[in-house]
């Protein structure tokens, strides 16, 4: 008899590239990648996806998915290998059929909650035997219009529309799902000193250093960042940290982790707080050392500190192919309880993983300014930023790594040796020109736009926790368009540049529906013609 089969998911926004059928031209296809890890051989029988609501409030529509891909990893090919294809059936109840725009608001929300109360749909895959599968939502059906995020056509899949899948099958022998554990740092040498303009503190937790324009924290028992915090104006804003800064790992499955390196393999998830090593400081420089957590693949990840911001030298070495989901040599995680903080950065658009992005970049940051960042130097592969989101968590995370594989690659870190080398640097977004402003509300709060651009979901929403926003583009485009470029080389522009196409291409996100939304194509247009 079929039972559920216990797995451990991580969900990922994809991206493919499509011919739009009405446009006629191609454009990004959001998708959403479901890896079931079921950490030991089973035999599936059949997969149930309950019917369900996500990012869609008013009525609460629920979820249309329309194309299934099912796949598993071919260690021949270096591939994942398409088992099943699978059209899901068009329900004209969902999209709207026998609704009006004038009926009650109850009325429709008792319609769709009764198709929420209906059976899930059922997949056969019997006989099926694996340890991972890929599931991969390419197309959903129409819905009805409604107030929420993650509305779109049909190449604008919503990131959680396979969160509540569920596996049945059996078992081929006893779940287990342990690993072992590696002892914390071993400290070296430890004499911090402060650098000119700085304070230096050691307590239990670490290392900080602390000025006026920019403060760090480093803990000695793993490798991890445990405060960050800066202020242009230097004014005392630096003294509050946005890093995520508790043990806790995220919520729903979603390891949206603390601020050091990250690997996610087939069998395991290991944050900053699972890796061993070697640390030592002298003066300002905290080096981290032959960081491990599995065999083959190790990390050293040295911070240089000033008083406006610090260098951060990476080497990662793989001697032998490591599996990997998900692999940052480096990831800082902020806190959105502690400000709004995103990654400013122009996104490759490549197929595959959504939420690459090109250097330089910028933590955006509501009121103090930003962190400019740049590329030194680098080798041994492409180096690139990885953003990713946590909104249950109220975390976004950015990361650097040189692991980026296509869309359908098994991913694995492959042999040698890269590094990155990046300078961090406090900055502000100002308008251009020469003028001087001399209002401090103003040089804070300028560039606090630029705290709502989201990589991973199509560019600038209105605001750091919402996927992007058709309505607001007008005003954005007034401060973007005006906007000096970084230290760093990062044009703002770019940024709206990027947020735009997506819309002007049939892109979903908030405001999508016009007939609920009339501001949204007046203020994209706007926005396109600034």
């Amino acid at each position: 008899m079929s039972e559920i089969l216990v797995h451990f998911p991580i969900t990922h926004g994809g991206i493919r590239k499509v011919i739009h059928p009405r446009l006629g031209v191609e454009i990004d296809n959001q998708t959403c990648v479901r890896y079931l890890r079921f950490v030991r051989q089973v035999v599936i029988d059949h997969l149930e996806i309950p019917r369900g609501v996500y990012g869609r409030w008013t009525p609460a529509v629920p979820t249309h998915p329309a194309h299934l891909i099912f796949s598993v990893p071919d260690s021949r090919s270096g591939c994942y290998r398409v088992i099943k294809e699978i059209d899901l059936p068009y329900d004209p109840r969902i999209a709207g059929e026998g609704l009006r725009q004038d009926m009650g608001l109850a009325e429709v929300e008792a319609i769709f909650a009764a198709i929420l109360k209906e059976p899930p749909l059922r997949i056969d895959l019997p006989g099926l035997q694996t340890d991972l599968l890929r599931v991969e939502c390419d197309r959903e059906h129409p819905v009805w219009p409604n107030h929420g995020e993650c509305n779109g056509s049909p190449f604008s899949v919503p990131f959680g529309i396979l969160n509540s899948l569920v596996a049945y099958g059996s078992g081929t022998h006893p779940y287990s799902h342990e690993f072992s554990y590696l002892r914390g740092l071993r400290v070296e040498q430890s004499k911090p000193s402060a650098p000119e303009g700085m304070q230096m503190k050691e307590t239990p937790l670490g290392v900080f250093y602390s000025g006026p324009r920019f403060s760090v924290g480093f803990s000695l028992k793993r490798p991890m960042l445990l405060y960050l915090g800066w202020d242009v104006l230097g004014k005392g804003q630096a003294e509050h940290n946005r890093l995520k800064a508790d043990w806790a790992m995220g919520v729903g499955n979603q390891l949206a982790g603390l601020s050091g390196p990250l690997l996610r393999t087939p069998e395991q998830d290991f944050g900053a707080q699972h890796w061993g090593g070697e640390v030592s400081v002298q003066g300002n420089r905290v080096e981290y050392r032959s960081l491990q957590v599995v065999e083959g693949l190790s990390i050293d990840a040295t911070f240089t500190v000033r008083a406006d911001g610090m260098r951060v030298d990476l080497v990662q070495r793989c001697d032998r192919p490591v599996s990997a989901l998900e692999y940052e040599a480096w990831r800082f995680a902020w806190d959105l309880r502690q400000g709004m903080t995103a990654t400013a950065a122009v996104p490759t658009c490549a197929a595959g993983r959504n939420g690459q992005v090109t250097l330089p970049l910028a933590w955006a940051s509501d009121g103090v300014g930003c962190l400019s960042v740049r590329e030194i130097s680098s080798s041994g592969g492409k180096w690139q930023g990885q953003v990713e989101s946590f909104r249950e968590a109220a975390v976004v995370a950015s990361g650097f790594s040189a692991f980026h594989p296509g869309p359908d690659d098994v991913g694995s870190i492959q042999p040698g040796e890269a590094r990155l080398a990046l300078d961090i640097t406090v900055d502000v977004f100002m308008p251009q020109g020469s003028l001087p402003i001399q209002e401090e509300g103003l040089v804070r709060h300028w560039g606090s736009v630029f705290s709502c651009f989201r990589p991973e979901h199509r560019g600038f929403s209105n605001n750091a926790a919402s996927v992007n926003c058709h309505l607001s583009q007008a005003g954005l485009s007034e401060i973007v368009g005006t906007t000096r470029k970084l230290v760093n080389g990062l044009a703002p522009a770019d940024l709206e540049r990027f947020t735009l196409k997506r819309a002007l291409l049939d892109g979903g996100g908030y405001g999508y529906w016009r007939n609920l939304y009339l501001d949204s194509d007046p203020s994209l247009l706007i926005a396109t013609g600034r």
